[in-house]
C-alpha cells in the first residue's frame, strides 16, 4: 500500500507504474510480497493519476527551495514550465526544465522516509482498530 501511495506521487508522471514496481522489488527483498499485495500497490498507483498531476507543481517549487539551498539556482517557474508543456508537450518541458524535475524528484525522495512511516502507521492503527477487529471476527463466524 505504502508503494502505491507514495510512488503514485512521484512528480513525474507517467513513470509512476515503474517506480512502484521498482519499490515493490525492493519491498520483496525484505518480506513476502503476494500477488493481492502487488495488484493493491499498482491500483493505489494508478488511482493517484490526478492528484499526482496536481501535485506536480508543489514537489517543483519544493525541489527548487532544495537546489537554492545547495547552491544550484535554476530557474523552476512553475508558470512557465505549464506553458512550455501547453505549446510543445511534456517531453519537451521535461527537456527544457531538466533541472527543476530533478528537484523535484529529490524533495520527494526526501519526503519518502515520512510518507513511509505515516502510512504504515496508519495501515496498523486500522488494523488495531475496535471496528476492524468486529469486522474480523464476524467473518471466521460465518
Amino acid at each position: 500500500l505504502a508503494s502505491g501511495l507514495w510512488g503514485g506521487l512521484l512528480p513525474i508522471p507517467g513513470i509512476t507504474t515503474a517506480v512502484v514496481g521498482a519499490l515493490l522489488a525492493i519491498l520483496a527483498l525484505a518480506v513476502k510480497v503476494s500477488a493481492p499485495m502487488v495488484g493493491l500497490a499498482v491500483a493505489v498507483n494508478m488511482a493517484l493519476t490526478l492528484p499526482d498531476i496536481v501535485l506536480v507543481p508543489v514537489f517543483i517549487a519544493g525541489g527548487a527551495r532544495f537546489l537554492d539551498a545547495a547552491g544550484v539556482h535554476a530557474s523552476c517557474d512553475v508558470q512557465s514550465i505549464a506553458a512550455t508543456v501547453a505549446e510543445h508537450g511534456a517531453l519537451s518541458a521535461l527537456r527544457t526544465s531538466a533541472t527543476c524535475f530533478a528537484g523535484a524528484v529529490l524533495f520527494w525522495l526526501a519526503l519518502a522516509p515520512l510518507a513511509y512511516a505515516l502510512t504504515i502507521g496508519a495501515v496498523f492503527a486500522v488494523r488495531r482498530s475496535p471496528v476492524a477487529a468486529s469486522a474480523s471476527k464476524g467473518a471466521t463466524k460465518e
